[in-house]
């Protein structure tokens, strides 16, 4: 009988405090002011504003990855300098144990969650479950789902005839990698850079310069740099 009480105080003390845990966290502490803000390249009235949002959103008592998650979509905006945002961020992580998350996909974008929706799964259990008992059909449908391009497909994702430690992985396919590296308009823009400390920005085009080693074959690709 004693057993069954502590195990069911324990058990409402586990429930009560995880739904409260919000109360019981403190909100993250405001480490720069309003004049930090200015110093950051913004004026004085959009910064106040600007303060008072994120001291607000601090107040809510999330966790670190959800205040900047928050922060980064709602609050502040590309066109701010980029020291405004390192600042915000060193604020939000600043005395905590977490590990310092910049950036996560949101659920729709993942190809994870592109890959349950085709085939039905509702939790990712259910799609990892499905993933090691059908191994062979979920390499190919990874490899669908990342756009690989194949000259000659393969005949099965992996084939395990010769045991786990000599497993082949697309048998029998041929590719050129290069295809499917380089899909993008050649024109269009593949990386943008700015420094947080100045204004110097550097567009990279889409057509980068690499080579490829596949076998005994090099590929080489053309590289082109802009500077603005």
């Amino acid at each position: 009988m004693r057993t069954q009480v502590v195990a069911a105080a324990t058990t409402a003390a586990v429930v009560y405090f995880g739904l409260n845990a919000v109360k019981f966290r403190k909100p993250i502490k405001m480490t720069f002011s309003v004049d930090d803000c200015v110093l950051c390249g913004i004026p004085r009235k959009e910064a106040e504003a600007f303060y008072s949002r994120v001291e607000k959103t601090f107040s809510k008592r999330l966790r670190p990855a959800e205040t900047w998650t928050l922060l980064s979509t709602q609050v502040l905006k590309p066109s701010q300098p980029p020291q405004l945002h390192k600042m915000v961020f060193d604020a939000v992580y600043a005395g905590s144990d977490s590990p310092p998350i910049i950036w996560s996909p949101g659920k729709e974008v993942t190809n994870v969650r592109h890959m349950m929706k085709a085939k039905g799964h509702r939790s990712v259990e259910q799609f990892f479950d499905w993933a090691r008992k059908s191994r062979s059909e979920f390499w190919l449908a990874l490899a669908k789902r990342m756009d690989v391009r194949f000259s000659v497909p393969p005949s099965a994702g992996l084939d395990v005839s010769r045991g786990v430690p000599s497993v082949q992985y697309f048998p029998g396919a041929k590719l050129n990698i290069a295809d499917s590296c380089f899909k993008a308009n050649p024109n269009a823009p593949a990386i943008k850079y700015r420094s947080i400390f100045g204004r110097h920005i550097f567009y990279f085009s889409a057509c980068l310069t690499v080579v490829l080693l596949s076998g005994k074959r090099r590929f080489y690709c053309h590289v082109d740099l802009q500077g603005s």
